[in-house]
């Protein structure tokens, strides 16, 4: 299956809003205090931003070491522009589409540690994206809770 199928709630207005909005109340409901939206990729960035928006949170943007665009920034960059609170503990939400490898979150988990920010949970915006244990995917190695706007897994 294409990864686009994954992705056509960004491509139609009224699912975009929805996704975006359940995901909101999600993230509202699991995790009300959370600091920062994590994302990776277009997918990602696209529906974190108006999530970051709608809720008045942080956006936290993880790019491949291999993409050679202008968004990789080292950590004392990243720390200024995100104005990182150090005196507490800073904490964050992943937000993407599906779950294949893990290879995503852990690389997104790891710049978030790198920069002093707790990863609290993972927000599935996809229907089909994830069909596992909601505490984790061991196969994956995912150690943080796990939802899906599209079905109560909890």
């Amino acid at each position: 299956m294409s990864h686009s199928i994954y992705i056509s709630e960004l491509f139609n207005p009224d699912e975009f809003e929805n996704a975006v909005n359940k995901s909101c109340e999600l993230i509202q409901d699991k995790f009300p205090n959370v600091d920062y939206i994590a994302c990776s990729g277009i997918s990602g960035i696209t529906i974190a931003g108006a999530i970051c928006y709608k809720l008045g949170k942080h956006i936290f943007i993880n790019r491949k070491k291999t993409d050679d665009s202008h968004a990789m920034i080292n950590k004392k960059q990243q720390n200024e522009f995100l104005e990182i609170d150090t005196g507490k503990i800073n904490t964050a939400v992943i937000i993407d589409d599906l779950i294949s490898s893990g290879d995503t979150a852990k690389r997104i988990n790891n710049a978030l540690s790198d920069n002093e920010i707790l990863t609290i949970g993972m927000i599935l915006y996809h229907e089909t994206a994830y069909n596992g244990d909601p505490f984790g995917n061991t196969e994956a190695g995912l150690d943080f809770p796990i939802h899906s706007t599209n079905k109560d897994i909890d």
